[in-house]
């Protein structure tokens, strides 16, 4: 039976990283990234053994504002790991759920 759960802000910060290796960039060009999924705040750090890794920080309050230029159409890209779809339902279902 499969089941579907909600995909996790790590899990999808992760995806993000795995596909801009893909497209090419650098650990250094990641370094410092940070991700923001519901109230959570991630960013991308070298552990001790220079691995990257996404560490979880405990903001007391989270505020975003955004300018309504911002607002433009991304076409059909998951907003998670901005890889791009046929279609804006495939876009939407990419990183939304994962299968066991």
């Amino acid at each position: 039976m499969k089941t579907q759960e909600r995909t996790s802000g790590i899990m999808l910060a992760q995806r993000w990283m795995d596909e801009q290796r893909k497209q090419g960039r650098s650990e250094e060009e990641m370094m410092r990234t940070m991700f923001v999924y519901e109230d959570a705040v991630m960013e991308i750090i070298t552990d001790e053994h220079g691995e990257m890794q996404i560490e979880a920080q405990k903001p007391e309050q989270l505020v975003i504002f955004r300018s309504p230029e911002e607002r433009k159409d991304p076409g059909h890209i998951c907003r998670c790991c901005t890889m791009e779809h046929d279609n804006e339902k495939e876009a939407m279902q990419c990183c939304a759920f994962i299968d066991d």
